[in-house]
């Protein structure tokens, strides 16, 4: 689904690389509105998979895409995400949204799917901020920052039975 000029309200606030670890460290409620096959794939630790096109309408917008373009995709994803659809679809996001005061929304790359779910959810009442460059850019930090902390400090492997005395192990380690 992409956005189109009859969707109303105005842009949705992004939050870009700068806030992600803030947010991560936070533990900030996200929306993952990709699929559910995408999200079955990977997401962020803690987020909810609330999708704007299920699996079954993601493929339909695909094989449209693939055969008559993006403007003929987009008009059939808003056709797919209609009426009572499109209604139970923005009640689930603002029932989270409501339940988790900070979220945030996201989709693959943070552009047409989560930025339509946000403006849908401001024009509901409950406005959310949208990551900039979605689950691809929050990815990308996250291995970043795991790629810095390998390089800056050893990493160590433990493995073992249960009941081996792992756990004491790593609180000594962290103790220091």
């Amino acid at each position: 689904i992409g956005m189109s000029p009859a969707v109303g309200g105005g842009a949705p606030e992004l939050v870009g690389e700068p806030e992600f670890r803030r947010l991560l460290l936070a533990g900030t409620p996200f929306i993952d509105v990709r699929a559910e096959v995408e999200f079955a794939r990977g997401s962020i630790p803690g987020a909810v998979n609330l999708p704007i096109l299920n699996t079954a309408e993601r493929e339909q917008v695909g094989r449209c895409y693939k055969r008559r373009g993006q403007d003929e995709a987009v008009a059939l994803g808003h056709r797919l995400v209609s009426g009572p659809v499109r209604e139970a679809r923005i009640d689930d996001w603002r029932a989270f949204a409501d339940a988790h005061a900070r979220c945030h929304v996201f989709c693959w790359r943070g552009g047409m799917r989560s930025g339509l779910a946000a403006r849908w959810m401001a024009e509901a009442g409950r406005p959310v901020p949208v990551i900039a460059g979605g689950y691809k850019a929050l990815r990308r930090f996250l291995m970043q920052v795991t790629a810095t902390a390998a390089a800056e400090r050893p990493l160590v492997l433990v493995a073992g039975r249960t009941g081996a005395g792992k756990t004491p192990l790593i609180a000594a380690l962290a103790s220091g």
